[in-house]
């Protein structure tokens, strides 16, 4: 529980990293058109991650609680929870290098090829097959197109690679 409690800290200060530098992007004031503008994508992904991290915290300080009264669970129960920590750390402590280095990449890639990258990477690390982690995260990044760039008219990061997708 305590890797997964330092995966939600980490979640967290990376969300709220994510947040501090959308609020230093800067936007032209060109009218009151009410479009969300540059921010718009790097706050919603912020806010996310400091939930998300929030919420991995929370859920490990329940469940601290919660095995703490139901101590007498025998042999099967300290086995269950011996094998999910053998594998949860390194899980958490891949899901959190992925996220920074997906972060770290999204200037040099561009958004689509770095989220591509990550979520696939990601599924399959997770144990999804590799077909249905390349039908999700094309799915997933035909809805971030649909809803940011056609719907709000947000531009996401070319990269400078500048490549066209």
């Amino acid at each position: 529980m305590r890797g997964k409690r330092l995966l939600g800290v980490g979640l967290a200060l990376l969300g709220a990293l994510a947040i501090g530098l959308a609020l230093q992007i800067e936007v032209l004031g060109l009218g009151q058109n009410q479009d969300p503008g540059p921010r718009a994508f790097p706050m919603v992904l912020g806010v996310v991650l400091l939930i998300g991290g929030l919420f991995e915290v929370a859920t490990s300080v329940v469940r601290i609680d919660s095995s703490k009264s139901n101590g007498d669970q025998g042999d099967e129960g300290v086995k269950a929870n011996h094998s999910v920590s053998i594998n949860g750390p390194m899980n958490m402590i891949l899901i959190f290098v992925g996220l920074c280095l997906y972060v770290g990449l999204i200037g040099v890639l561009g958004f689509v090829l770095s989220t591509f990258l990550f979520a696939v990477s990601m599924m399959i690390r997770l144990g999804v097959r590799l077909r249905i982690s390349l039908l999700s995260s094309l799915g997933l990044l035909l809805g971030i197109h649909l809803l940011f760039v056609r719907l709000f008219k947000v531009q996401l990061p070319a990269g400078m690679l500048g490549l066209p997708f």
